[in-house]
């Protein structure tokens, strides 16, 4: 995406993928409202991570934390910024030896391998994480039996179709 840049009443505001930032914060808005998060941001070095598969949950960072953007929930901290820091599918980052998907993080003490597994679950080393799901509930470290009987589940076409039943 593009960047665009306005200004109003002395303030430059900078509009990139989606994102309406100044030099310090972020402003959240939906269909009602456009008001400025509370939290201070390296906006010079702010870039999108990962897209989710609806635009309505993105993954930024500005080179010190990790940040959700939601179009419902606004702006929030996830984490802070660790290193490697991998884009693992659109839903699900590697942040040093931490699993994030949406806003649940799984903490590992070392991370040997990643292995991407169906509807977004990931295999890290041993342990299947299950991402937050429409119909699996919270994520989190889950048993292989758990994630068998999840996948089991058919995706039927209409309201519970993929773009619940992937969505992390």
């Amino acid at each position: 995406g593009g960047r665009t840049t306005m200004s109003y009443m002395e303030n430059t505001y900078t509009i990139k993928d989606g994102m309406l930032y100044d030099k310090d914060y972020v402003y959240e808005y939906n269909f009602l409202y456009l008001r400025r998060s509370d939290i201070r941001v390296n906006t010079k070095k702010l870039r999108q991570l990962a897209n989710a598969a609806d635009d309505n949950y993105q993954y930024w960072t500005d080179d010190s934390r990790i940040y959700a953007y939601m179009r419902s929930n606004g702006f929030e901290i996830l984490d802070t910024l660790h290193q490697p820091l991998d884009t693992i599918n659109s839903h699900v980052l590697r942040n040093g030896n931490n699993i994030i998907c949406y806003d649940t993080i799984v903490p590992f003490d070392t991370i040997k391998s990643i292995t991407r597994l169906e509807r977004n679950y990931v295999q890290v080393n041993d342990s299947i994480v299950r991402p937050n799901g429409f119909f699996t509930g919270s994520g989190g470290v889950v048993s292989r039996e758990e994630y068998e009987k999840d996948i089991s589940i058919p995706i039927s076409e209409g309201f519970a179709g993929s773009s619940f039943a992937d969505k992390c």
